[in-house]
């Protein structure tokens, strides 16, 4: 990182903990509840920009009625003329403080991205979601990397061929579309889909966007989440959650006649849920397993007792 990338990763860290989002400020300005820590910093950095121009209109207006009042033409038939000095300093004024204003608007806002892709790039995460674009449905590949970590998930499934074909490294995969539920509830209409997206909460995931077709924008409001789906390209983010729950979002790009009719939903849940439901998904049954290894014999000595 260059010298100025450094600055302003270290001002954005401090300010991140030093400055705590209100747990009410959401509900002044129409947001929904965040439920990840990059969205609490969105919303608080909305807030403070929408405090510092709230505090310069209304220095604006002050300006104006005080000039409209003092030096109307019926009260100031003649010009008045400043000394050099004076105008040397409202020349000042009017150069530092649109600086100064500035600066403070833009630390958080530079360091918050350098500070996400300086995430992206040094972290390294068992959790990959895969989100393809499609006129007009999500398509996911959720991956979990076979390491240490979701190492217990080896030993549930752990049967001798099993361990034959199995590496360290490999990942287990799950794919497949997301549509549209037609017959959704009226609270949910135009949000709800045939198939959730289940990922574990409070761990990091990684995020690959990308298109089929069309430029779609994949979004999900309380995650602070919002990157487009560009034929071609693959854009790289972060996900995290900081509580369990359905998140809903749609496409936010204009991508066809049916642009309103592709929403994407993401269910976070604990560790271990999201364990036992791709474990589901991936057909494996751990009971089966364990049948397996114990010989007819056995089952005979322990159902005779």
């Amino acid at each position: 990182m260059s010298f100025f990338e450094n600055i302003f990763y270290t001002l954005y860290n401090k300010y991140m903990y030093e400055f705590s989002p209100s747990t009410h400020i959401h509900e002044f300005y129409g947001f929904s509840e965040p439920a990840s820590q990059k969205m609490e910093i969105l919303i608080e950095m909305f807030h403070n920009s929408f405090v510092t121009l709230s505090y310069i209109l209304v220095g604006i207006i002050c300006v104006i009625a005080v000039t409209l009042y003092y030096f109307r033409s019926s009260k100031n038939l003649y010009p008045i003329h400043f000394k050099k000095s004076v105008e040397y300093l409202v020349d000042a004024l009017f150069v530092f403080v649109p600086i100064i204003i500035v600066y403070y608007l833009t630390v958080p806002a530079v360091g918050f991205i350098i500070n996400n892709d300086k995430l992206l790039a040094y972290v390294d995460t068992p959790f990959h979601l895969e989100v393809i674009g499609h006129q007009w449905y999500w398509t996911y590949a959720i991956a979990c990397a076979n390491n240490n970590y979701a190492l217990n998930l080896v030993f549930i499934l752990s049967d001798e061929q099993l361990l034959d074909s199995l590496q360290l490294g490999d990942e287990f995969k799950i794919e497949f579309d997301q549509l549209i539920d037609l017959e959704a509830k009226r609270a949910v209409r135009c949000f709800e889909v045939n198939k959730h997206v289940v990922l574990p909460v409070a761990e990091l995931i990684r995020c690959d966007v990308t298109s089929e077709d069309v430029i779609h924008s994949w979004a999900l409001p309380q995650l602070g989440v919002k990157v487009d789906a560009i034929p071609g390209r693959v854009q790289s983010i972060s996900l995290k959650a900081e509580r369990t729950g359905v998140f809903y979002g749609q496409c936010s790009e204009l991508c066809g006649v049916n642009h309103g009719f592709m929403p994407s939903v993401v269910e976070f849940v604990e560790v271990d849920s999201f364990f036992d439901w791709m474990l589901k998904e991936l057909n494996y049954r751990p009971y089966k397993a364990i049948l397996a290894k114990i010989s007819s014999d056995e089952l005979e000595a322990f159902f005779s007792k």
